[in-house]
Parts: structure tokens; C-alpha cells; sequence
């Protein structure tokens, strides 16, 4: 009798649970039948107190309340990141420079005044080679000049070579003027000069050189 009484609770059992899934079925496919939806005790006691509460609740409903919080939540602002980050950088400008920036800072320094000293001693050294050419023209124009007012028969004007030490006048430096004369052809010699700052040839500045000819039927 116990094994019958079991099997007929086992088969009662499955069918309310088969029943129950056709229910739940058939609101699923038809969830505006009333009869589906309000067939089980459950629904009815459902529907019931939603219509006790509707009648309970007034016409017109007030509106609902806003409430603005003086001060905004963590997700907009986040308050302790920005506190934490300012004292950071408070910390690292009361701590000073690193040893990194210093040496960062110096080698820039350095290598601007480097190239400061270096175009100003390279602007004295062009000014000097310009004021040197200037003089070494003058003076070579002003030998040339000497050599036209010379006759062709003058014994300066004999093949062979010279020098003089010659003095500026503006400046009062020192100049080593050489010359050489050769005879190229027939009534035409040829007077190369050339001109060295200082009295001698130690000067590590090459020096200036001109050539001029001088005809002896042209005269010039």
C-alpha cells in the first residue's frame, strides 16, 4: 500500500507541475486573456490589492520631490584624487630640483655661451681679415702706382726680387711687402707682389698677392 500511495503523490505531483506549464504556456502566447491571467488564487489576491490601492490613492497625484545635494557625489567630482594630487605637487615644489633638471639646466647653459663666445671671436676674426685686406689694397695699389711713374730703362725695374718693410699710416701696423720681376716677352715684365702682416713670414695668415703687368710700348 505504501508503494501505490507513493506512485499516486509521484503522478499527482507531475500533473499540477504539467498543468502549471500549460498555464505559464498559454500567458506567454496570450498574455491578454483574462482568464489565463487571472485563473490562479494567486492572481486574483494580486489584481484585488492593486485595486484596493488604487481606490485608496487620491485623483491627481503630487508631483514627485527633487532633491539637490549641495554637494556633488564622488563619481562627478572625485574630490580625494584632486586632494591627494595638489599635495603631491605641493610636496614636490617644497622639495626643490632634481639633480637630473639641474644638470639638464647647466649643459644648456653651457652650450649657449659656447656658441655666444664662438660667433663673437668669429666676428673679431672676420673684422680683422676685412680691415687687413683693406690695408694690404692700399698699399699694394699705392706700390703699383710707384712702379707706373717709373721709366722702363730704371734700375727698380730690373728682373730679380725685393722686399720692404712697410708701415700704415692709419693704423701704424707693420707690413713685409715682396716683389718679384720677371720679363715675359719682349718690352713686357711682369711684377708679382705679395703682402704679409708683421715683419716676417711667421704669421700664419697667408698673404695678400697681386700681379701686374707692365708694357713698355703701352706705357701702362
Amino acid at each position: 500500500m505504501s508503494g501505490f500511495k507513493f506512485k499516486s503523490e509521484a503522478f499527482r505531483n507531475q500533473k499540477t507541475a504539467i498543468q502549471g506549464r500549460q498555464k505559464m504556456v498559454a500567458r506567454i502566447i496570450n498574455p491578454f486573456n483574462k482568464e489565463s491571467s487571472t485563473g490562479h488564487p494567486e492572481n486574483k489576491r494580486a489584481m484585488s490589492s492593486k485595486a484596493t490601492r488604487s481606490n485608496n490613492l487620491p485623483n491627481r497625484l503630487p508631483p514627485p520631490k527633487i532633491r539637490i545635494s549641495p554637494r556633488p557625489t564622488a563619481f562627478f567630482f572625485p574630490r580625494g584624487s584632486f586632494i591627494r594630487r595638489f599635495r603631491q605637487l605641493q610636496t614636490q615644489r617644497l622639495s626643490g630640483f632634481s639633480l637630473i633638471e639641474i644638470l639638464i639646466a647647466m649643459s644648456i647653459t653651457f652650450f649657449l655661451l659656447v656658441g655666444l663666445a664662438e660667433m663673437l671671436c668669429y666676428s673679431l676674426w672676420l673684422k680683422q681679415k676685412a680691415e687687413f685686406h683693406r690695408t694690404a689694397t692700399d698699399i699694394i695699389s699705392e706700390k703699383i702706382e710707384t712702379f707706373k711713374s717709373l721709366g722702363p730703362e730704371d734700375q727698380a725695374l730690373l728682373p730679380g726680387n725685393y722686399r720692404e718693410i712697410i708701415k700704415d699710416k692709419n693704423s701704424d701696423r707693420m707690413f713685409l711687402l715682396e716683389w718679384e720681376i720677371s720679363e715675359e716677352k719682349n718690352n713686357l715684365k711682369k711684377i708679382l707682389l705679395k703682402l704679409y702682416p708683421g715683419t716676417g713670414k711667421e704669421s700664419t695668415r697667408p698673404p695678400t698677392t697681386a700681379a701686374f703687368f707692365l708694357s713698355e710700348s703701352l706705357q701702362f
